[in-house]
């Protein structure tokens, strides 16, 4: 065999065994599994998700209420006793727009029983920063009848609300009650509620 033959066979063989690794690449990377993608990390809880949402239904019981302020037994030293109910539901009707309505009972030992009714409005934030935060002042009017007179209030409640875990939630913030009739006076201060949602 002529030298030069032999260098046109092994030219043929390298070119052959080129093309046969060039053509088993893409097939070899195609057989290879699909990397495996770890899913991302859970955000944060849902928690206030579907608050404020239109058709959501809160139940809540708060201290901002008209009459003693308490959530539902307050006793005195030497003296008598108070009993209080104070429920209140509300309805979003539209996006973070709320119109709700309280009952309320109190039975004091030494003054008798007194019962009424309230309507409120108000409208819910939710807070970006925090999922769990949301902020939900709200307009109040009430009717109050005790033995002695029947009286009307406006107030506003200003809660913060921390949503625990879904559909529940604890709330705080400002409050300023004003008597209209039956005796006229101006209060404040820092009330809370609780309350749930469906």
């Amino acid at each position: 065999m002529q030298p030069r033959d032999l260098a046109r066979d092994l030219s043929i063989v390298a070119i052959a065994v080129a093309a046969s690794l060039l053509a088993a690449g893409p097939a070899r990377a195609q057989e290879q599994p699909a990397p495996v993608v770890s899913a991302a990390p859970a955000g944060p809880p849902e928690r206030a998700a579907g608050f404020g949402e239109t058709g959501a239904l809160v139940f809540t019981y708060q201290t901002a209420d008209p009459g003693t302020g308490y959530f539902l037994f307050h006793k005195t030293s030497g003296g008598g006793s108070t009993f209080q109910l104070n429920p209140s539901v509300d309805y979003f009707l539209a996006p973070s727009i709320s119109l709700g309505a309280t009952v309320m009972f109190t039975h004091d030992s030494g003054g008798g029983n007194s019962y009424g009714a309230g309507v409120h409005a108000g409208y819910n934030l939710n807070v970006n920063a925090a999922p769990a935060v949301g902020f939900w002042p709200m307009a109040r009017f009430f009717v109050i009848h005790s033995p002695q007179v029947t009286s009307t209030e406006v107030s506003i409640f200003a809660p913060f609300l921390w949503h625990l875990v879904p559909h529940f939630f604890l709330g705080a913030g400002p409050s300023l009650q004003i008597g209209l009739s039956g005796g006229s006076y101006t209060q404040y201060g820092i009330d809370f509620m609780l309350g749930g949602w469906i």
